[in-house]
C-alpha cells in the first residue's frame, strides 16, 4: 500500500511497508553527531571515553539498527560493492599488522572503516521515499545557523584560545575548529544557495534566514574570510565556485560577487588586519594574497612556505617508495606511524601526534598500496560520474530540482576531496564521518533514479 505525501519538491511516495522506526532514529542520532562535528570541530571528536568516542558509538548503533532492520537495497549499486572492496583491502592492510600496532591499527583504518556510514546511510534513506527529502529541509534550516556560528567560533578559537575549556583526557580543547574542515562545509552551503535549492525548501512557516537571500550570503561571505587563512581553505572554496560556474552558470552568484567586492574594498580602506591569540598569524588583506600565492610558488613567508616544502617533500618519498619501491603492493599498512617511519614527524611532548601526511589520498597509498590507492581513485570518479549522469539525465528529463539536488551533492563531494589532498581529514571522524555520510546520501540520491528502483517502489519527483 503507498501513500503520498506533497511537500515543497512535488509529490514522493512512500511504502508504508517500507517504514521502520529504527532507521530514522539512527539518522537523527547521527545528524546531531554530524552538528556536533561541524559546530565544534576536532573538540567533539573527543566526546567519549577513551578509547570509546562519540564516532565509535553512533557507527555501532547504526550496524545494530542495520542487523535488526535487515535490507540490502543499497548494494543494487556497483560502487557499493567497490567501496566493499576499498574496505577489504584496508581490513587485510590491518589485519596484517594488528598483531604487532593493536589499537593503532584500528585507529588508522578508520580511514576506509568509516565507509560503513555510506552503506547505513544509504541503507536507511532508501527505506523511505520521502527521506532524501526530510534531509534536504533539514539542512536548509540548519545552514543558516551553522553560517552565523562559525565567524564566533573562529574569533574565540583564534583569540580567545586560552579560555576555552578542555576535555579532561585528552586536554583538547572542546571547541577546536580547523578552517580546511569548515571551508567543506562553507563550500556545500554556497553550492546550495548558488543553486537555489533553499528556495526550494520554503514554506510560509520557514524562518527569517531562509527567506532572506542577502542575508544568507553575507553570512556565507563573513564566515569564509574569517578561515582563508590557509592554503587548502581558500582552495576548496574557489575550486568548488569554478566548478558550480561551469556546470551551472547563474545569476544568483551576483549576490555574493556584489557581497564580497564591498567587504574587499572595506577592508582594503581600513587596512583591516587581526592577529591570532599567539600572533602567528593573520588575518588580512595581504594575507590573503600570500595565501593565494602560496599555493602556486614560495611566497618568503616563512610559515607558507616552510610547510609547502615539507608537503612537498613527504609526498614525494611516498610516491617513490610505493609507485617506484618495495611497498607498492602493500603500502606500509595500517598502524605505522607514517611521519615517524618516513621521518616527518612534527609534534613531540603532549602534543598530539601526527600519524599520517597531509593528504588523505596519498594516506590510502602508503597504507595500502597501488591496489588500495586505485580503487580509492576509482570509487572517487565513479560516484562523480554517477552524479553527472543522474545530474543531466535529470535535465533532460525537465526535473530541474532534482537536478539541482545531485550537483549539490556534486559540489559538496568535491570540497571534500580538494581539502582531503591538504590536510589528515578523512582520517578523522570529523572529516570521515561527515564525508562517507555524504557518499552515502548520493548513493541514496543515484539510486531512486535508476529506472528499476522507480518502478518497484514509485515515482518520485523533486
Amino acid at each position: 500500500m503507498n501513500i503520498e505525501t506533497q511537500g515543497s519538491f512535488g509529490i514522493v511516495r512512500e511504502d508504508r511497508a517500507s517504514r521502520f522506526p529504527l532507521g530514522p532514529a539512527f539518522l537523527v542520532i547521527l545528524g546531531l553527531a554530524l552538528s556536533g562535528y561541524a559546530f565544534l570541530g576536532r573538540g567533539f571528536a573527543y566526546f567519549g571515553v577513551p578509547p570509546v568516542f562519540v564516532g565509535e558509538v553512533v557507527l555501532l548503533l547504526g550496524l545494530l539498527t542495520w542487523v535488526l532492520t535487515g535490507s540490502a537495497q543499497i548494494f543494487e549499486s556497483k560502487l557499493s560493492w567497490l567501496l566493499v572492496l576499498l574496505m577489504a583491502i584496508g581490513a587485510l592492510g590491518a589485519g596484517r599488522w594488528i598483531g604487532v600496532y593493536g589499537m593503532d591499527s584500528l585507529r588508522d583504518g578508520a580511514l576506509w572503516g568509516y565507509g560503513l556510514f555510506a552503506l547505513l546511510v544509504g541503507t536507511f534513506l532508501l527505506r523511505g521515499r520521502d527521506r532524501i527529502l526530510t534531509v534536504v529541509r533539514v539542512y536548509a534550516k540548519w545552514m543558516p545557523w551553522f553560517l552565523a556560528w562559525i565567524p564566533i567560533a573562529m574569533f574565540l578559537h583564534l583569540f580567545l584560545n586560552h579560555a576555552i575549556p578542555r576535555w579532561p583526557i585528552s586536554n583538547v580543547p572542546i571547541l577546536n575548529p580547523k578552517g580546511g574542515d569548515i571551508a567543506v562545509h562553507l563550500a556545500g552551503a554556497m553550492a546550495f544557495l548558488a543553486l537555489g535549492i533553499h528556495r526550494l525548501c520554503q514554506t510560509k512557516k520557514s524562518g527569517l534566514f531562509i527567506r532572506m537571500d542577502w542575508l544568507l550570503w553575507a553570512l556565507l561571505i563573513v564566515a569564509s574570510i574569517t578561515i582563508l587563512t590557509g592554503r587548502a581553505a581558500l582552495l576548496t572554496i574557489a575550486s568548488t565556485a569554478l566548478l558550480l560556474l561551469i556546470l551551472r552558470p547563474s545569476k544568483h552568484w551576483i549576490k555574493p560577487v556584489m557581497i564580497g567586492i564591498a567587504l574587499i574594498i572595506l577592508a582594503i580602506t581600513v587596512d583591516a588586519e587581526f592577529r591570532t591569540d599567539d600572533r602567528s598569524r593573520s588575518v588580512s588583506p595581504q594575507a590573503l594574497v600570500e595565501t593565494f600565492e602560496s599555493i602556486f610558488q614560495e611566497t618568503g613567508a616563512g610559515y607558507h612556505d616552510g610547510s609547502r616544502r615539507w608537503r612537498l617533500e613527504w609526498w614525494g618519498d611516498i610516491w617513490n617508495y610505493t609507485l617506484r619501491g618495495e611497498y607498492f603492493w602493500t603500502g606500509k599498512g595500517y598502524g605505522i606511524n607514517l611521519a615517524d617511519a618516513d621521518g616527518f614527524q612534527v609534534f613531540s611532548g603532549d602534543q598530539i601526534v601526527l600519524r599520517s601526511p597531509h593528504n588523505s589520498h596519498l594516506t590510502f597509498l602508503a597504507r595500502s598500496g597501488v591496489p588500495g590507492f586505485t580503487v580509492w581513485i576509482a570509487l572517487q570518479l565513479l560516484f562523480a560520474l554517477a552524479l553527472i549522469q543522474a545530474y543531466r539525465k535529470a535535465r533532460r528529463q525537465g526535473q530541474e530540482d532534482l537536478a539541482k539536488l545531485n550537483l549539490w551533492v556534486l559540489a559538496y563531494w568535491w570540497a571534500f576531496m580538494v581539502n582531503a589532498g591538504f590536510d589528515v581529514f578523512l582520517e578523522g571522524p570529523q572529516g570521515g564521518i561527515w564525508f562517507w555520510s555524504l557518499f552515502g546520501f548520493g548513493l541514496a540520491l543515484v539510486l531512486t533514479q535508476r529506472s528499476p528502483v522507480r518502478e518497484r517502489y514509485g515515482q518520485q519527483r523533486i
